[in-house]
Parts: C-alpha cells; structure tokens; sequence
C-alpha cells in the first residue's frame, strides 16, 4: 500500500480493511507521520486480525508510541490505567490498547477468549471511572472485532 493523504485509517477500520490500516500506519511510521488516532486504529486492526506480535511491532517501531509520554504508563505489570484517567482521551485510548496487547501476546487464543478478555478489559475500566463514552466505544469496537 502506498500512503495517500486522502486515506483515512478511521473509515477503514470501521470497513474492517484491518490490512490496509497496518500498512498506512507501517507507512506513517517510515515517514514520521503518525498520531495518536492513526495508531489507535492500527494497533485496534493488529487485534483485529489476531496478530499481537504484529502489534509490538508497530509499538517498538514507533517514535509515537516509544516516547515517554505514551510508554510511560506502561510497566512490567502492564500500565496503571488509574493514573491514565488525568490524560488526554486520545492517550488514554492508545495506552489501553497497548496495554491489551502487551498483557495478551503470549496467549494462544482463539477470537472468542480474546474477545473475552477484551471484554473483561472493559468491565475494568467501567469500574475504574473511564467515561461512559469510551466504554461505549470500546465496547462497541469488541462487538465488530469479535462479531459478538
């Protein structure tokens, strides 16, 4: 795939091209263009096609996501999420989703445990105080990636 500025990652992702979003954001990666949104949806679509190393790949390939300001919530135990909430939504969303992958890449699972788990995940950050409106997405999001 060839990055184009008129592509945009978000629709993708909601047209499920998972594919096509890993290799925007590999490319944004290669030419110091990625944000915080872009990531999100990439490091979503690494899940969505069941592929975590894929996604520590992109996370250590990163600058993004490998500064201090995104990686240092994340720890050996995984991130504190309850830390998390003073930041930035966009933040908040990109960490958690790191975090998810970090905490499941040594599993074997089929889509249904790790829809599970990405569920359980949720149920965590509802009782943490994440806003009802990113609970509402995430879960939403759960519900496509894992046709539940």
């Amino acid at each position: 795939m060839k990055y184009s500025e008129d592509f945009n990652i978000q629709d993708a992702f909601f047209n499920e091209n998972y594919k096509d979003c890993i290799l925007c954001f590999e490319e944004l990666i290669e030419l110091d263009k990625e944000n915080l949104n872009s990531a999100y949806y990439a490091l979503l679509s690494t899940i969505g096609e069941n592929d975590l190393f894929r996604g520590l790949s992109l996370i250590k390939r990163s600058k993004l996501l490998s500064s201090s300001d995104v990686s240092g919530y994340l720890d050996k135990e995984g991130a504190n999420l309850i830390n998390l909430l003073v930041e930035d939504i966009d933040i908040q969303k990109v960490v958690i989703i790191m975090t998810f992958i970090n905490n499941h890449k040594d599993c074997d699972m089929n889509d249904g445990d790790m829809g599970l788990c990405f569920f359980e995940m949720i149920g965590s950050l509802y009782e943490l105080g994440y806003k009802v409106s990113l609970i509402k997405e995430l879960t939403s999001i759960g519900h496509m990636l894992f046709k539940m």
